[in-house]
């Protein structure tokens, strides 16, 4: 693709290597090929292919215990894809986040950031709920089991009751800025 020119063709190639990459648990290796897609979605100013490669770099970041670096990464994330409406695209962001959130000690926001990540997929994509819950599994359980049940009963309803999940990102991305930085539990 890049013999004949096709840039943005270049980096999709790139995004998806190291999407496979990253589920091969080859993360290292994944950031390598995700970081040359950014540099060129950047570069040619693709607003939602980099907001796409942000997220995933993000979500690698978060497995790697890199929490600062993924929160930058997310934070220009949310800015960058301020315009997005795919809806799945969305979900996906908010389900990121909520692990930021839980990295960061504050699992009523990830409880309420996962809430409104199913709400979205059950109205947009209800035929990728069951990847969506495995994707979340882990990340509701650990946020819910750090709450009483009330707690966790109230930030699910919070998520639900979202009509602005873009407004909710970015408001949700203002707070983990301002929480001081929690070692992972």
């Amino acid at each position: 693709l890049r013999r004949v020119g096709d840039v943005v063709g270049t980096a999709v190639s790139l995004h998806n290597m190291g999407a496979f990459l990253q589920s091969q648990r080859e993360l290292p290796e994944a950031k390598r090929y995700l970081e040359e897609a950014l540099e060129i979605r950047r570069g040619v100013k693709e607003p939602y292919g980099t907001a796409i490669t942000l997220a995933v770099l993000g979500e690698i970041d978060l497995e790697l215990d890199a929490i600062e670096s993924a929160r930058k990464r997310l934070r220009e994330d949310v800015t960058v894809g301020a315009g997005a409406t795919n809806v799945r695209f969305l979900a996906d962001l908010l389900r990121i986040l909520a692990r930021l959130a839980l990295a960061q000690a504050t699992p009523a926001l990830a409880v309420e950031l996962l809430s409104c990540a199913f709400r979205l997929g059950e109205e947009g994509f209800p035929s990728r709920m069951e990847q969506l819950r495995r994707a979340t599994a882990d990340t509701l359980e650990s946020s819910r089991s750090a709450l009483s049940d009330q707690e966790a009963a109230a930030a699910w309803d919070l998520g639900q009751a979202v009509t602005d999940p873009l407004g909710r990102l970015a408001a949700a991305m203002d707070q983990l800025d301002s929480e001081e930085l929690a070692p992972s539990a």
